[in-house]
């Protein structure tokens, strides 16, 4: 029987989620179209469906990728954490440029309260996450072991091997940029 596909349970709550998810993210926009307050009781649960799904993909992630023998440099106790840490960074400045988008092309207004709150997610997860970065690259060059070689490979090179180098300092360059900028009360506005 080939082609035949089984549909696992595990398939089927994806699926039921991701569905649930698209007819509940238009429900607000289509509301405000309307000149209709949204029914808070209707899209509040699935708030908080979407935020405990969130940190339960991100930490599952993490703990494969770190369960990794291979990989030693991923086999840390912080991956799950920095995970998290860099999730939150990233996807509320992404929000950030996505409003600050909306708001300069278009007449909706978006609340200053709103940019800053966002603003100050962001800067406490890129704060969080380079405190969790500094203790990963302690932790992997204070005692030089062969367990240390890639992240050796990652911040220095390794044997005339560096194509990764110059993308891991700039990585850590605009993360310690964007984290100082946001700290930093009056470059935050």
């Amino acid at each position: 029987m080939h082609g035949v596909r089984q549909v696992g349970p595990w398939k089927c709550i994806r699926g039921l989620v991701s569905g649930a998810k698209y007819v509940y993210s238009s429900y607000i926009p289509y509301g405000h179209f309307h000149r209709r307050e949204a029914n808070k009781n209707y899209y509040v649960p699935f708030v908080y469906l979407s935020v405990f799904w969130a940190v339960a993909i991100q930490m599952v992630t993490a703990l494969l990728l770190a369960g990794l023998p291979a990989r030693s440099f991923w086999n840390s106790s912080l991956m799950g954490p920095r995970f998290l840490a860099s999730a939150f960074a990233a996807g509320s400045a992404f929000m950030i440029l996505v409003l600050a988008f909306v708001q300069n092309c278009s007449s909706y207004e978006i609340r200053g309260s709103t940019m800053r709150k966002l603003a100050m997610i962001t800067a406490v997860a890129g704060q969080i996450n380079l405190v969790m970065l500094g203790s990963e690259v302690f932790k992997e060059f204070y005692h030089g072991t062969h367990h240390s070689l890639s992240a050796h490979y990652l911040f220095f090179g390794l044997d005339g091997h560096y194509a990764l180098v110059p993308w891991t300092w700039t990585s850590i360059g605009l993360n310690l940029l964007a984290t100082a900028m946001l700290t930093i009360h009056p470059i935050r506005r």
